[in-house]
């Protein structure tokens, strides 16, 4: 079956059927596409000291998936390329630091959005170690341990 466009030559026909339907195709495409975003931020205490070898993690809300995860370099930055627009709760933790947590942070399509982040100092574990061995109970004998003698 043809189907013909009346008043327009062949060649012509072509093109004119062509062009709307190129156009449906890349606004097709382009409808799926959405630009990555990425959070960056530096991580520091206090005092105001950067603080390197933190772990910091972002979570996605909507599916309460760890999107990504990256570790602070020595001039306390971090950097997390490749985000879906949406809410993420971003988490920074370290032995010896209280975890911070940020909620609520959220990208847009092809944003850089930055996060810094104070840690506080954590509460020093208490350790305790126990270094005396147990009395040795003799099976043979009926005595713990020692001997006494009542004499």
């Amino acid at each position: 079956m043809q189907f013909r466009i009346i008043g327009l030559p062949k060649g012509k026909m072509r093109a004119a059927l062509c062009v709307p339907l190129m156009s449906v195709l890349i606004a097709t495409s382009l409808m799926g596409q959405e630009g990555l975003s990425t959070l960056r931020g530096t991580i520091s205490d206090k005092s105001g000291a950067v603080v390197a070898g933190v772990a910091v993690s972002a979570r996605e809300v909507l599916t309460n998936v760890v999107a990504r995860t990256v570790t602070s370099d020595s001039q306390g930055n971090f950097e997390m390329p490749g985000l879906k627009t949406g809410s993420y709760q971003v988490t920074a933790s370290l032995a010896g630091f209280k975890k911070s947590v940020v909620d609520d942070v959220q990208l847009r399509s092809n944003e850089i959005r930055r996060i810094d982040i104070t840690l506080e100092v954590g509460e020093v574990a208490t350790e305790v170690s126990v270094s005396a061995a147990a009395a040795v109970i003799q099976t043979e004998q009926a005595t713990i341990g020692a001997t006494f003698d009542a004499g």
